[in-house]
């Protein structure tokens, strides 16, 4: 009997210790898309969601290579913004975007996108190419690497 309570007592401590560990997490939708042509500026518009029960309010987005920012040497040029959660995904051209706003700042509740502007010279998919989501949730500073088969499959049309 004593046995059942030390038992049941770990238990709830356990779960207990989990659900608060558990704040939410990111996960970044699929999308596929066709290599890019080179040199040629594109908003990719990406369906973000949040797991959390609390909203989590965005300070950065970037994407990584091998753990590393990527740098503009490495082919891509980016900068991430904000979208409405209505807005349709897929790969556009300025003029068809429509509204967006900077990263920082931006809360999300469950779902929202995320929208990449960039320009890109010789690129090719990379399985190591990552985002990594900078964020607040409940005052708490918190960081994510998110996998996008979106990111990783990256490329540029050969002429």
């Amino acid at each position: 009997m004593k046995r059942s309570v030390v038992f049941l007592c770990i238990g709830f401590i356990m779960f207990f210790i989990s659900a608060c560990g558990n704040e939410g997490e990111f996960d970044v939708k699929n999308l596929s898309t066709s290599p890019l042509k080179a040199g040629e500026s594109y908003y990719i518009v990406l369906p973000l969601s949040w797991t959390g029960s609390e909203k989590a309010i965005l300070k950065s987005v970037e994407l990584l290579e091998d753990g590393s920012p990527i740098t503009s040497e490495s082919g891509i040029t980016y900068t991430f913004y904000a979208g409405d959660k209505d807005k349709k995904t897929g790969v556009y051209r300025r003029e068809e975007i429509g509204s967006v706003e900077k990263v920082e700042g931006v809360e999300i509740g469950d779902e929202g996108t995320l929208v990449m502007e960039t320009i890109m010279t010789d690129v090719k998919p990379d399985e190591k190419r990552k985002l990594r989501i900078r964020y607040t949730v409940n005052g708490q500073d918190r960081e994510q690497i998110v996998s996008s088969g979106t990111v990783e499959n990256l490329e540029t049309s050969t002429p």
